[in-house]
């Protein structure tokens, strides 16, 4: 990397010498490290010098050479750059010979690089392809070598692959006229699209108002020719044609070609292509008009796409400013010292792109904190996919998260990625991390060491780049003494920690809290239920909810249902809620009690998982069955809590 940055140093200096003596050192280190990617990005640089001097041969022997490499490497974004590198390499050279095969060749690199930025989500290469694409175009539209029949008909299939990847509708059209006036040898223009059902002028060259004006009313008689007769308007000599003599411009202006069709997409006529010229009469022929039928035809197509990509950009916009909105530190509630600490952290950690490790109870919102530190962050705007360690059987655990090679295993029947391939450019949230098995967690420790993964049953690596977000509610400093969790793992991952409060440590915000999901469910239920009775607040103050907040937002919603008055009172609550026993209990009462207590809280934890509610009590899944029959407690008391 030294090298090749050293390298393009010297070639925009125009340093040539120092140039080829960094590049070829740095291949020859490439080389001896068997560096894939860096021996292909190598190569490249080496093509980009020998282009540069003039020696064409050779740089195209070293761009081949580093697009053979890099096909076969990991390494994506660089063999887009590659392909980048030679649609410039021979776009060049269509400028110099006109070959319409130096063009579409330019064109299909160019189309391959774009599908792996937008696949990669790089949003600052994927422009570059399009102000490349824009200029191809312009550089097409601009040329001054007359295009024979043949080549017309040839060029035209090529640009329309280069218009359908201008998603910029002004630049589209812009464009568009430039090429449709070079390729007709027409003298002016004017390209019309509906809007509301008037014809409006989108793009034109060289045209007056009242030229305009004409074309208007020429391109509304042919949207009504089109809809009966779907014809287009040809006149080789508008002034002595009578269908024209009474049209202002061809009278002031002595026009003598005229042409216009219609803009045609499923079925639809969505605007017209005006041209003329006022030097010479009988320039465009009937080849003509079929030809600017046949490029109006890819036009509107293209409109259409640019059309739809602006609304989905605009769409997807919106929703991205909704989520960060829906997740952003005003929907973390609570006005207690606690929260506010936690707020002011979760700036601080999504303002970097550290490892974060957050713990905490469960129920105490893990992931909604997760979700703020993404959509706050740098990464907002890519993907947030989030996996719960321990919801994923150990077999599978490793390809759910790397991927898998056809074959690999049984039932592996397609290669398949991971969802650290899929959230490349955003982040993953990996919930009960301190449940995934030794053998993951060696995997995931390469991944944040080396940014790099390998799938299931597949020896070459993948290069990813993902923020990781862990979560857990066990102390996992004792899981590490224990054995049970990896030491360097555990360190990499508690790069930011964020220790969350259980709620029975912040009852103030209890009041709050009550609000906010009476609110959410009376929207949901369609009540208009006015609050909680004093009594009902303070049942639900004195009680230590070992489910915290979710278990909060579950009875709360619970007690919108079931409510028959205007407000919540005590008998609307769950009647499992405990809230404190009198002070004269007997010894034995006192053991019963904390005894229920205990056994509420581990099942609340795991859910109403039984078997794990077990695990941590120390008994087998039987004795607990046995337990929860005598205390009358269910499974379904604690479960979606």
């Amino acid at each position: 990397l030294f090298h090749q940055t050293h390298s393009q140093v010297h070639l925009k200096r125009k340093e040539i010498e120092k140039a080829f003596q960094s590049i070829e050192e740095g291949l020859v280190v490439a080389i001896k490290q068997k560096n894939e990617d860096d021996i292909g990005s190598s190569h490249r640089i080496l093509g980009a010098v020998c282009a540069e001097i003039g020696e064409n041969e050779k740089a195209l022997e070293n761009y081949s050479k580093s697009l053979e490499i890099l096909e076969k490497a990991s390494n994506r974004y660089e063999l887009a750059q590659t392909l980048i590198a030679l649609a410039h390499f021979h776009l060049s050279s269509w400028q110099k010979t006109h070959h319409t095969d130096s063009f579409q060749t330019a064109c299909n690199y160019l189309k391959k690089a774009e599908t792996i930025f937008r696949d990669l989500g790089a949003k600052g290469q994927l422009e570059k392809v399009h102000t490349t694409t824009a200029q191809l175009v312009f550089q097409l539209s601009s040329k001054t070598t007359p295009f024979g029949r043949e080549d017309q008909l040839k060029t035209l299939y090529e640009a329309s692959q280069v218009i359908n990847s201008i998603l910029d509708l002004k630049t589209l059209l812009r464009k568009v006229m430039d090429l449709v006036i070079n390729l007709l040898k027409a003298e002016r223009g004017v390209l019309l699209l509906k809007e509301n059902g008037d014809l409006r002028v989108a793009a034109g060259k060289n045209m007056d108002n009242t030229t305009i004006r004409d074309a208007s009313e020429l391109s509304e008689s042919i949207l009504n020719q089109v809809s009966k007769e779907g014809t287009s308007i040809i006149s080789t000599d508008a002034c002595m044609d009578p269908r024209f003599q009474k049209r202002e411009s061809v009278i002031l202006n002595n026009i003598h070609s005229l042409l216009c069709v219609p803009l045609i997409t499923q079925k639809q006529v969505i605007g017209t292509i005006y041209v003329d010229s006022r030097i010479s009469s009988h320039l465009f022929t009937d080849e003509d008009q079929t030809f600017l039928i046949s490029l109006a035809n890819l036009i509107a197509v293209a409109i259409e796409n640019a059309r739809f990509h602006d609304r989905l950009r605009q769409e997807s916009h919106h929703l991205r400013r909704e989520v960060k909105d829906l997740f952003s530190n005003k929907k973390i509630i609570g006005t207690s010292k606690k929260m506010e600490d936690l707020r002011n952290l979760i700036e601080q950690a999504a303002s970097s792109d550290s490892t974060v490790l957050i713990q905490g109870e469960t129920g105490t919102g893990k992931e909604l904190v997760a979700r703020a530190i993404h959509y706050q962050g740098q990464r907002g705007s890519q993907n947030f996919i989030p996996l719960i360690c321990g919801s994923v059987p150990e077999g599978l655990l490793e390809s759910e998260l790397f991927g898998h090679k056809k074959g690999s295993f049984t039932g592996a029947t397609s290669d398949e990625g991971g969802i650290f391939e899929a959230a490349t450019g955003g982040s993953i949230f990996l919930d009960e991390i301190g449940d995934a098995p030794l053998t993951v967690q060696v995997k995931l420790l390469r991944v944040l060491e080396e940014g790099e993964i390998r799938r299931v049953g597949e020896a070459t690596p993948r290069r990813v780049d993902v923020r990781v977000i862990c979560a857990t509610n066990k102390n996992l400093a004792r899981e590490v003494e224990e054995g049970r969790f990896r030491q360097d793992l555990f360190f990499r991952i508690n790069v930011i920690l964020i220790s969350l409060p259980p709620l029975r440590e912040r009852k103030e915000d209890i009041p709050l809290l009550a609000q906010h999901f009476l609110t959410l469910y009376n929207e949901k239920s369609g009540k208009e239920l006015k609050g909680l009775t004093s009594e009902a607040m303070d049942y639900l103050l004195k009680y230590l909810w070992p489910g915290n907040v979710r278990e909060l937002e579950n009875y709360i919603e619970r007690a919108v249902v079931i409510a028959e008055k205007e407000t919540i009172t005590p008998r609307d609550i769950y009647p499992a809620l405990k809230i404190h026993q009198p002070a004269s209990l007997s010894l034995t009462q006192s053991r019963m009690e904390a005894e229920r207590s205990r056994i509420e809280e581990a099942l609340a934890r795991a859910g109403g998982n039984i078997t794990r509610a077990a695990k941590e009590l120390g008994l087998h899944r039987q004795q607990l069955q046995r337990v929860m029959k005598r205390l009358n407690l269910t499974r379904e008391m604690f479960q979606n809590r």
